[in-house]
């Protein structure tokens, strides 16, 4: 908040204490870059690096919220090069929200109840910790109990497309599920094969496949929507927006 509108950053330490770093970029209202210098001097010691993103009222969807946004892939792309958790610090009219964090080496977070932050708890962010966590007892029957890690993929927010804040319509910027699926292990499958563990693609509201969850079995599936909650569901009412099932045979 003492940063506004510039961006700030800095690391918590694993002694618990937050060291404040100096932001060197050349656009510090809407970005950051550590000096040399502080990363050097703390990285070592550090549990987790953050930065501040500051907005005002009108730069919001307010039926999103701040926090929906969630990390850019920029972010992701640094946090994997760090190798350290990132944490994201939202300052709305020039008040912080709570940090929340990203990183495959915190610790689980219940996969029922999750707010939509995009990158970190949103649909593909679902289906990682379903394979990772296997909080539901479906992965490990067939796949054994090792943790799964399904490969992540840099993701910006509305990259399915959407509406800007001058009311005009804006299309998809990728097509992360079909192009990626493969690679990250799954093969299609018919909806006569489907079993407890396999995954569903969506297309809702975008001219791309742009939504996809876990089947639970006993005609549940489990997923996590824009503007709601993460949570199971009955599947009969979004079998219309199902482009295809998956299964996951590395």
């Amino acid at each position: 908040m003492a940063c506004a509108p510039n961006e700030s950053c800095g690391f918590v330490m694993k002694d618990g204490t937050y060291q404040l770093c100096r932001n060197v970029s050349q656009d510090p209202q809407n970005s950051f870059a550590m000096h040399h210098d502080d990363v050097m001097a703390y990285l070592d010691d550090a549990a987790a690096y953050v930065h501040s993103e500051c907005y005002t009222s009108e730069d919001i969807d307010k039926s999103d919220g701040v926090d929906s946004g969630g990390i850019s892939a920029a972010d992701m792309e640094h946090q994997w090069a760090m190798g350290i958790p990132l944490g994201v610090c939202k300052v709305l009219d020039g008040w912080a929200s709570q940090p929340y964090f990203y990183g495959d080496d915190l610790p689980p977070v219940p996969l029922i109840g999750r707010p939509f932050i995009n990158g970190i708890w949103d649909c593909y962010s679902a289906i990682r910790d379903v394979y990772r966590q296997d909080g539901f007892g479906l992965i490990s029957p067939h796949y054994g109990t090792e943790p799964i890690i399904l490969p992540d993929y840099p993701r910006d927010y509305e990259w399915w497309g959407g509406i800007g804040k001058d009311g005009k319509e804006f299309g998809p910027t990728a097509d992360l599920y079909r192009d990626n699926f493969e690679a990250a292990g799954f093969r299609p499958i018919d909806i006569s094969e489907l079993r407890g563990g396999d995954v569903f693609l969506a297309q809702i509201g975008s001219t791309v496949t742009n939504h996809g969850g876990v089947y639970l079995g006993d005609g549940q599936i489990f997923h996590h929507l824009r503007r709601r909650v993460s949570r199971r569901e009955p599947a009969p009412q979004w079998i219309r927006y199902v482009t295809e099932y998956l299964r996951y045979e590395p």
